[in-house]
Order: C-alpha cells, then sequence, then structure tokens
C-alpha cells in the first residue's frame, strides 16, 4: 500500500456526516489508536439501500434489499474483525466468511474500514471462491454509539482454486482474478441513486448501519 493520498467522499459525504475525505498516509497508518473512540466491539442493524423507484423486492440486481445484524471490532493496532447475520442465509452473499480488513481514524471521531470476506460463487462454478471488498465510512457519535454507511463490491469474476506445483524456491501466483479485491477501492457511494453517476468504480452494494457498543458497564 502506498502513502498516496486519495479522494474517499463526495460532497453527499460532508453533508450528513462530514467525514474527511484523505485517507491516512503510512506513517499515521502505524500509529497506535488506543485513544480513539471506536476501539472496541460492537453490535448493530445495516439496511441496504435501494434506488428511487426500485422495491426492496428487487433492489440492486434483481435480489431483495437486504437487512442484517452486524458485530464488528476495531481494535487499537487497526485491525477490523465482523460478522453478520447473512452467514446463516443463501446466495448472494451467504455463506460467508468472518470479514478481515484494516482501519484507520480520519478525525477524532470519523474512520474508514476495508475489509474482505468470501464464499461460495452464485451462480456456482466448480473449484473457484467468490470475494467481496467492502468499506466502512463511521462517526463515533457518543462513547456506545456509531453511525455510518458500508460499500460492499462484489467481484464479477470468481478466483480459482487452482493446484500449482511449486519447487523449493517458488512460491503460489496471485490469481489475477483476485486482484481487484486488493486494489485501492474508488469513490464512495453514498447514495444508490449516484451509484450509475461514479467514475471508475463498479456498483456496489450500499447501506446504512447503526451500531451499540458491546461491552461491561462503567
Amino acid at each position: 500500500m502506498t502513502g498516496t493520498k486519495r479522494v474517499a467522499t463526495p460532497a453527499l459525504a460532508a453533508m450528513v456526516l462530514g467525514i474527511a475525505t484523505l485517507v491516512p498516509t503510512t506513517a499515521a497508518r502505524a500509529a497506535d489508536y488506543s485513544a480513539f473512540g471506536g476501539v472496541g466491539s460492537w453490535y448493530g442493524k445495516a439496511v441496504q439501500l435501494c434506488a428511487p423507484g426500485s422495491a426492496p423486492s428487487a433492489c440492486a440486481g434483481g435480489f431483495p434489499a437486504i437487512t442484517m445484524f452486524v458485530t464488528s471490532t476495531l481494535t487499537a493496532d487497526g485491525r477490523f474483525v465482523g460478522d453478520d447475520s447473512l452467514q446463516f442465509g443463501g446466495p448472494l452473499l451467504a455463506p460467508h466468511t468472518t470479514a478481515n480488513g484494516q482501519w484507520f481514524p480520519l478525525s477524532s471521531n470519523q474512520f474508514i474500514a476495508d475489509y474482505v470476506f468470501m464464499a461460495a460463487p452464485y451462480p456456482p462454478v466448480p473449484n473457484s471462491v467468490a470475494t467481496f471488498k467492502a468499506r466502512w465510512l463511521g462517526t463515533v457519535v457518543d462513547e456506545s454509539t456509531i453511525l455510518g454507511f458500508i460499500n460492499i463490491h462484489i467481484s464479477p469474476t470468481p478466483v480459482p482454486l487452482q493446484w500449482e506445483r511449486l519447487g523449493p524456491d517458488q512460491f503460489p501466483s496471485f490469481p489475477p482474478e483476485a486482484g481487484r479485491i486488493v486494489a485501492p477501492a474508488g469513490a464512495f457511494i453514498f447514495d444508490a441513486f449516484f451509484c450509475g453517476l461514479a467514475t471508475g468504480t463498479d456498483c456496489p452494494l450500499v447501506f446504512k448501519v447503526t451500531l451499540r457498543r458491546v461491552g461491561p458497564s462503567s
């Protein structure tokens, strides 16, 4: 990953949450985030946003709108771990693995998290895996509440599970189909209406999320 700064939020973000538009540099990412108010474990509800005129029964790609409960943990060293109730469901996003990634503070109460998870491809593709990349922009409203938006990008091509014969000095090749998963995310989408207007990015599933802190009472 490079230290290049990238614009991450459109004007709508500034109106809704006032989220900063720059991702921290590499040097900032090495910091200790233990003082940030979002560190800890969280539980809450995420609701998919549908484009104007779209019925909830066919929100995006002909699939019903998604409502899910999520558990998320932001660690002081910048690690993100997440699970959700879709793991008990079926295609398009489930059943899937636990989400893993990194998060960085954007300001004293705002943060960004990039993470990935895997599922069986749909429609089924033998000997392959579907990988999803998600980005979460959140605001710590108070010590017990986080509000935010999530973009989930669906990779159009399943990643093949292909065995390779490796010599003593060889390591597995990184499949080109997985390149989109580790590539920097494009412009963040806050409104499903703007999805098709975003230049240089595919159309993600867009969610709003409300979370409450999980922990012992003080």
